[in-house]
Order: structure tokens, then sequence, then C-alpha cells
């Protein structure tokens, strides 16, 4: 396992105008990066990733589908984001399939404060009702990339798997939810 600030560090050479290309070995315990002016020596992590296949839910055992818009969706969570910025970031989601649309409600400090946007979305199954970390799902939406995204849900406390919809073996993105906690708000 590669050690975080040396994939941060590769990160900002890559980045680094006029870098030439970075070659690479390894051995059991250490890998070395190199361009024509510098050498990166790092020892490794010892051990391995562990099984998080196991941890992406399977497409297929999703019971509520979402496919909607990945800029719209992101626009409206960064519309809600006045009110969360302060608090503890909590977004939840009302899917609505009856009426086809999906309801973000955001809370502010104590609950005082309340934001409701809905977006039009295609929903294949049951109505449900989940909260997430809205700067996760900023960040799942900024790696999928996609103008289509698929949220698929098994229940109110599973994970959701995000993927493009027009690229479902792309990447894929999971993200936990929150515990869900009553707003004193009716939809």
């Amino acid at each position: 396992i590669i050690p975080r600030e040396t994939v941060a560090t590769l990160m900002r050479i890559c980045k680094a105008k006029g870098t030439r290309p970075i070659r690479w070995r390894s051995s059991p315990t250490h890998v070395e990066f190199s361009t024509p002016n510098m050498l990166l020596t790092v020892r490794l992590v010892d051990g391995s990733f562990p099984p998080w296949r196991h941890v992406v839910p399977d497409r297929n055992a999703s019971k509520t589908v979402v496919h909607c818009g990945g800029s719209e969706l992101r626009d409206v969570i960064e519309r809600t984001k006045p009110v969360w910025a302060k608090a503890a970031p909590r977004l939840e989601f009302f899917i609505h399939p009856e009426k086809g649309r999906l309801v973000l409600v955001a809370a502010g400090h104590k609950n005082k404060t309340t934001c409701r946007v809905e977006l039009d979305v295609a929903i294949r199954g049951g109505k449900l009702r989940t909260s997430f970390n809205p700067q996760y799902i900023l960040a799942a939406l900024a790696a999928i990339g996609g103008t289509q995204v698929e949220l698929g849900l098994l229940d109110a406390m599973s994970p959701v798997r995000m993927c493009d919809v027009d690229d479902p073996d792309g990447v894929t993105a999971v993200v936990m939810p929150q515990r869900l906690v009553v707003m004193p708000q009716r939809l």
C-alpha cells in the first residue's frame, strides 16, 4: 500500500508545469518514483487492501433506483449549502416514486432554519427517506462526472451506490447514510 501523503505529492508533481513522465519501480518493501530531476523513495505500508468489493452494494440488489442529472443534483445540493454549511452537514433525501420527485431538505443549527428543494427524477422502486452528509454526495458526484447519475438504495440505512448511468462499470461511489433525526417539517 502506498502512503496517502506520497500519492498527494505525486499528484502535485504531475500537475506541475513541464513535468516529465514519472518512472517507477518497486520492491516488496519500497517503491521508487523518478523524473530526470527528482527521485522519491518511499517505504510501503505493511498489509494489503481489504476485500473492498464486499462493501460496494450489488447493482441488482437495489430496491429503489433514482436516475437524475448529475449537474442538476449538484446544483440543488449547492443551493442548500448556506443552511447546512455552518451546522453539522446533513441533507435528507425523500424519494417519491409516485410523483417522480426527489425532495432534499437541509436543516440548519438546531433545526431552526430549513431549506427544501425538489428535483424531477426517474425512480424505480418504493418510497424512501434517508439522510447523507452533502459534502460526501458532492465529492461522489465530482468523481463520477457523468451527465446522468444513478443512485441505488436498498433501504434507509444501507449505503447508496452511485455511478454514471451511461457507464455503470466506470467510477462507482459508495456513500454511507447518516442516522435519521426527525425534523419538524411536514412534506
